[in-house]
């Protein structure tokens, strides 16, 4: 509601309505003892979360807000905004359905959760949908933003999320061990380290 432009309007109503369509499909293919509602709403802060309580997932209009300024500071085109956005917004729903998923099966986790989310968001998006690996390579970007913004500032290594240099290179190593000979671009152009590239295809695996 910040916004007084129709373009951050259509963004996030098209990023919601892509989240609705794949929280429909992940309703046909899985099977949870309980419902988990999806709400977009004001919260005060930019930020997203799952309740294991409510098992409510709640994806904050603050943190849409921060992130088509952030992309519209730095992205020339609407195209590439709209492609990191939704992106963006896609990745953070299926990382809170990972937590949904980890609550209601009680899975096992190896390693921290929030990497663990981190990896099924984007396996989620570069196995289902057909624009899925753009689409993550835009929420990669959300993270490089963010981590040159925060350059110069004390790292909060206590967060249990990995920092958003890790995960943005996290997510582009995925991108690029599911398709190596189609992603060597990423490579050539400096966007993955040759050294990390190299277990980037076992990572997938």
């Amino acid at each position: 509601k910040s916004f007084s432009g129709s373009a951050a309007e259509r963004t996030v109503l098209d990023s919601q309505q892509t989240v609705h369509a794949i929280a429909r499909e992940l309703k046909k293919r899985i099977a949870l003892p309980f419902d988990i509602q999806v709400v977009f709403e004001e919260c005060g802060d930019p930020d997203s979360s799952y309740d294991e309580d409510t098992h409510r997932i709640t994806i904050c209009y603050e943190l849409i807000d921060d992130y088509h300024r952030l992309f519209s500071r730095t992205l020339k085109t609407k195209t590439e905004r709209d492609v990191a956005a939704k992106g963006t917004l896609v990745s953070i729903f299926l990382h809170e359905v990972a937590h949904a998923l980890i609550d209601g099966w009680n899975l096992p986790i190896t390693g921290r959760e929030e990497d663990a989310a981190d990896q099924f968001s984007t396996l989620m998006l570069i196995n289902g949908l057909p624009d899925g690996e753009q689409m993550a390579l835009g929420a990669a970007r959300g993270f490089k933003l963010l981590a040159d913004m925060e350059k110069g500032e004390e790292k909060d290594y206590a967060d249990p999320h990995s920092l958003d240099e890790q995960r943005y290179f996290n997510t582009i190593c995925l991108v690029y061990g599911h398709r190596p000979e189609q992603n060597e671009f990423l490579i050539r152009n400096g966007t993955l380290p040759a050294h990390r590239a190299f277990d980037c295809e076992e990572d997938y695996a």
